[in-house]
C-alpha cells in the first residue's frame, strides 16, 4: 500500500510504500484419522496430528473402519460390527447410530450435518441419510441396482454416488432428498473413483484415465491420455489441481496436474508403491499410502510438490494403515 504524507502549506513531505511481509504461518495442526491393523486385536481407529504427535486410539479391538469426520472436527462416524457409531474424540463419549440386521458402510458427513452411508438392510445396496442423533433416516435411492460410495458436495446440498448398472460402475448425482437423479458418466466409462470440485460445480473421475465433467453431466473432458491406468483421483481444495495414482515401470506413483490437463508432475519415487492420495484442507500437503517390499501400506506425508516425504505415524512399519482422511479444521 502506498502511504503519502503532506504538510498544510508545504506540499508533499514523504511518500513511501508500506512494508508487506510474508503471510504468517497458520496456527494449529490438522489431524488425520485412519484405521490400523496390527496395533490391537482387530482393526481399530486412531487419530494423529500432521506433525506425527498426539496419537490417540478411538476404538479398541472392535473391527472398526471407514472413519468420517464431523464438520467441527470433534467427532468421528465409522462402521463397527456392520453398524454405524459416532465417537467424540475429545471426551470419548459416543453412541450407536444404526442398529439393524443389515450392513451399514462408508459414512460421509456433510457440512450441513447430515450423514450419508450405504446399506443392504433391504436386501440391496442403497444410499441412506441420517441425522447425527439417529433421526431422519431415509433411503434416497430405492432402486434395484447396487448403489454405494456416496459423497456430499462441499456445501452439503447434493450427493454423488456410484451405481452398478449393466455391469458398469456409473456416476450419478442427486439432491439431498433423493430428487433430481442425474447420470454423469457414459456407458463407455467404468468409474473407479471420483471427487467433487471445491465449488461443487465439477467432478473429477478416475475411469482408466482422468476426466472432469460438470455437475450437470455436460462437458466431459479427458485430461490424461497415456497407456497406464489411473486410480484414486482427489481434488485440491485450495488450488485448481488434481492428484491421482498411476503405474509406471511396475511402480504405482502419485501424480498431480492442473484441472485443465496441463503441468503434470510426478510426486513420488521408485522406492515403493504409492496410492490413495489425499490433499490437506489448505492444499499444503498430500497424505498417501506407501508400501515397500513385503511390508503393508503405511501412511506417508509430503509437501504438495512432492518434497519431504516421510512416515506420518509412530507405528512400526509392520502395521497396516488405511482408510485415512483429514480433519476439516485445525486444532491448537
Amino acid at each position: 500500500m502506498l502511504c503519502c504524507c503532506f504538510l498544510a502549506l508545504g506540499g508533499l513531505v514523504s511518500c513511501q510504500e508500506d512494508a508487506v511481509g510474508p503471510e504468517p504461518e497458520p496456527s494449529g495442526a490438522y489431524q488425520v484419522v485412519y484405521t490400523a491393523i496390527g496395533l490391537s486385536s482387530d482393526e481399530d481407529i486412531f487419530v494423529v496430528d500432521e506433525n506425527s504427535s498426539g496419537q490417540q486410539q478411538v476404538t479398541n479391538g472392535a473391527g472398526a473402519r471407514f472413519p468420517a469426520w464431523s464438520p467441527d472436527g470433534n467427532s468421528i462416524c465409522y462402521t463397527m460390527r456392520d453398524n454405524l457409531y459416532i465417537s467424540n474424540i475429545n471426551d470419548s463419549s459416543g453412541h450407536v447410530l444404526t442398529s439393524n440386521a443389515g450392513v451399514n458402510w462408508r459414512p460421509h458427513w456433510s457440512s450441513a450435518n447430515e450423514i450419508a452411508f450405504e446399506s443392504n438392510r433391504d436386501g440391496n445396496w442403497e444410499i441412506y441419510v441420517v441425522q447425527p442423533d439417529g433421526g431422519g433416516l431415509s433411503n434416497l435411492t430405492q432402486d434395484v441396482h447396487a448403489d454405494f460410495d456416496a459423497r456430499w458436495t462441499p456445501d452439503g446440498g447434493r450427493l454423488a454416488f456410484i451405481r452398478i448398472i449393466n455391469d458398469v460402475r456409473a456416476l450419478y448425482t442427486m439432491n439431498s432428498d433423493g430428487s433430481l437423479l442425474t447420470r454423469l458418466s457414459p456407458d463407455s466409462l467404468e468409474v473407479e473413483r471420483y471427487a467433487w470440485s471445491p465449488d461443487g460445480g465439477r467432478i473429477a473421475l478416475a475411469a482408466g484415465q482422468i476426466y472432469t465433467v460438470a455437475a450437470t453431466g455436460a462437458g466431459l473432458r479427458q485430461l490424461t491420455h497415456d497407456a497406464s491406468e489411473k486410480h484414486g483421483v482427489v481434488w485440491a481444495v485450495a488450488e485448481d489441481r488434481l492428484a491421482f495414482t498411476s503405474g509406471v515401470d511396475g511402480v504405482q506413483a502419485v501424480y498431480s496436474l492442473r484441472t485443465g490437463g496441463t503441468d503434470l508432475l510426478r510426486l513420488t519415487g521408485n522406492d515403493g508403491d504409492a496410492s490413495a492420495p489425499s490433499w490437506s484442507p489448505d492444499g499444503r500437503m498430500i497424505l498417501y499410502q506407501h508400501a515397500s517390499g513385503i511390508q503393508p501400506p503405511n501412511l506417508y506425508l509430503m509437501q504438495a510438490d512432492g518434497s519431504n516425504p516421510h512416515k506420518l505415524t509412530p507405528n512400526a512399519v509392520s502395521v497396516h494403515e488405511r482408510h485415512h482422511s483429514w480433519s476439516p479444521v485445525r486444532i491448537n
